[in-house]
C-alpha cells in the first residue's frame, strides 16, 4: 500500500467516518469498506492512499482501537474506567467490606443476643469506615443480615 509516494507498513490510523458503516447499531452493517485516506501514528495530516487506486479494503475484524486511543478518548470526555464491578451504578456503600466485617465479627465473637444489636454494630461499622461517616438505614442492613442471622440461629 502506498500513502502518497511512500510505502506504508504497520499500524495506520484511519478515519472513523470511513469505517463507520462496518459498525451500524441498527440496520445492515456493511461487510467491507474501501478506505482512501490514512496516516501513520503521531502524524496529524491525512494522506491519500494512491495504491491500490480504489483504496484499501477493510472488514470489521481488521479494525483495531489501541489502548492509548481509548485512554485519550476517555480523558477527553472525562470517562472514568476505574469501576470493575460490571454494569449499573456503583454502590453507595462498601457492601464487600460490610460482609467481611460481619464474618470477622461472627468468627471472633459469635453473635450478639439480638438481631437489633447486630444491626446497630454494623451500622456503626459503616459510619466508622465510610468516607463521609454515612451508613445505610437499619432496614437495609436488616435485609442483608437476616438470612445469615436466621441460618445461624436455626437450632
Amino acid at each position: 500500500m502506498k500513502l502518497g509516494d511512500e510505502l506504508a507498513t504497520g499500524l495506520l490510523c484511519v478515519s472513523g467516518s470511513e469505517v463507520r458503516p462496518l459498525f451500524r447499531p441498527f440496520g445492515v452493517a456493511a461487510k467491507k469498506v474501501f478506505v482512501k485516506q490514512a496516516r501513520p501514528p503521531k502524524v496529524s495530516a491525512w494522506l491519500t492512499i494512491t495504491e491500490p487506486p480504489r483504496g484499501v479494503r477493510f472488514t470489521a475484524p481488521d479494525i483495531l482501537i489501541t489502548a492509548s486511543e481509548i485512554d485519550r478518548f476517555e480523558c477527553a470526555h472525562e470517562i472514568n474506567r476505574s469501576r470493575s464491578a460490571g454494569p449499573g451504578a456503583p454502590n453507595k456503600y462498601d457492601w464487600d467490606g460490610f460482609y467481611i466485617a460481619l464474618m470477622k465479627r461472627i468468627h471472633e465473637q459469635w453473635l450478639p443476643t439480638t438481631l437489633s444489636a447486630l444491626i446497630v454494630e454494623m451500622q456503626e461499622w459503616f459510619i466508622a469506615n465510610s468516607q463521609h461517616g454515612s451508613a445505610p438505614d437499619e432496614s437495609t442492613i436488616r435485609q442483608r443480615i437476616k438470612v445469615v442471622w436466621r441460618e445461624l440461629n436455626a437450632s
